[in-house]
């Protein structure tokens, strides 16, 4: 069986800054597994990166560019064969579930539930040819649910590549294992979705990701210039999106009641130039919340690419001028940075609060929303030599928030090693 390290000890260096939590947190795990399964003297480890989105929000479902990255928070996984017809999973403060990998059609009852994602997964694995079997799987997540920086499309490619390592001798592409992410969690799990974030934690790295043809084009971009200056801070305001699903789903389908008007399924086979001169008519057929966030649209996709460019020639503050202004178009046209009808309006203060201390402290930064948006998680890109002072600061005007330095991961959803399964007493 292929993995990519020869044994924990060189995934964990390779993987982790701090490479003694992390090996205290795979010898838990490994303890756990061998709760879980009794039958196998080794087991395989699995890892799926979260990701962080530079530039791009809300684009990718209207076949957009994204500028994205995978970090080093990951959801890690033991798996090895039960010999049954079950794909068994048992994840960390979770109850532990079961799927027939022989029932392979969407169950109205499992919606929002991780047992439609494995479904889904399983699905399309075996209608495209592929192989399911039954293996026992015990996971560990660093994802938060709900923060907005993927924890199902961590779980989703987690349980794909552990399925085409263990199953199919690793046949499916990193774009394949995207793919069948994607698919289960907007056909079974029954979240509508583009898959920016399955394709930035399938390839690893920092990505410029182009969703207007049938098949995605991702480019490898270096991200030297940003990281050896900056640090990336997912700033955690407390609130969850896990409940939002219908929200999302109305950006997706307004977006769409605009593409439609001219005759098309997504925005990018709509020509800008006739947008704005049919916007009156537009506006008539679908509504102004549409019309902005079709500008939205527009405008984003130039700003990725301006983005992209500057990054590539080291021009740091034109590109965090372009994240700044993502922030802004996400509050002006997307509209997603807060809902009326609720209290909580944690992201929209976690937002002004930052740009109030690029103000009180005369450094160049830049802060945006994160993900789906509405609740969760803002992105915030300060000077390393002002990254203590941020988070001090953050801590202070907004306890409630939680502040997580996060790097960028050149792995993507990958099967680490085989490991001995160590037998324990009960």
């Amino acid at each position: 069986m292929k993995t990519v390290f020869d044994n924990k000890t060189e995934a964990m260096a390779a993987l982790y800054n701090d490479t003694e939590a992390a090996n205290i947190r795979f010898d838990s795990l490994l303890h756990s597994f061998s709760n879980l399964h009794k039958f196998a003297d080794n087991a395989v480890l699995f890892s799926a990166p979260g990701r962080i989105e530079l530039c791009g929000n809300h684009t990718d479902h209207q076949g957009g560019m994204v500028l994205a990255a995978a970090i080093d928070k990951d959801t890690v996984a033991a798996a090895w064969y039960n010999g049954t017809d079950s794909v068994r999973i048992r994840s960390c403060g979770q109850r532990p579930f079961s799927v027939d990998i022989c029932r392979t059609m969407p169950i109205y009852e499992e919606k929002g539930k991780s047992s439609a994602m494995v479904r889904g997964i399983i699905s399309y694995i075996k209608s495209h040819g592929g192989n399911v079997c039954g293996v026992d799987i015990c996971i560990d997540s660093m994802v938060p649910a709900g923060s907005g920086i993927s924890s199902s499309a961590a779980f989703e490619n987690l349980i794909s590549t552990v399925s085409n390592t263990m199953c199919n001798g690793g046949r499916f592409s990193p774009l394949e294992i995207a793919v069948m992410g994607q698919y289960a969690e907007s056909e079974f799990f029954g979240k509508p979705c583009g898959f920016m974030d399955q394709t930035a934690s399938a390839y690893g790295g920092c990505l410029h990701m182009n969703f207007s043809g049938n098949v995605p084009n991702v480019l490898p971009v270096n991200p030297q210039s940003l990281t050896e200056r900056y640090s990336i801070f997912m700033v955690h305001t407390g609130g969850s999106h896990s409940k939002l699903g219908k929200n999302y789903s109305h950006i997706v389908s307004e977006m769409r009641s605009v593409a439609e008007f001219f005759g098309a399924d997504l925005l990018c086979d709509v020509d800008e130039t006739e947008f704005y001169s049919c916007l009156s008519a537009v506006k008539e057929s679908a509504s102004d919340r549409s019309v902005l966030r079709a500008m939205h649209y527009f405008e984003e996709n130039r700003r990725v690419l301006n983005a992209l460019a500057a990054l590539e020639t080291g021009d740091i503050n034109v590109f965090l001028d372009c994240i700044n202004e993502s922030g802004d178009s996400s509050v002006l046209l997307l509209q997603n940075v807060y809902l009326d009808y609720l209290h909580d309006k944690s992201l929209a203060l976690a937002l002004a609060l930052t740009k109030r201390f690029f103000a009180l402290s005369g450094c160049k930064g830049a802060c945006r929303i994160h993900g789906g948006g509405f609740m969760g998680t803002i992105l915030a890109i300060i000077p390393h030599e002002f990254s203590c002072e941020y988070m001090q600061y953050m801590q202070n005007v907004l306890p409630s928030c939680s502040l997580h330095h996060v790097t960028v991961r050149n792995y993507g959803a990958i099967p680490l090693c085989i490991t001995p399964v160590k037998k324990h007493a009960h």
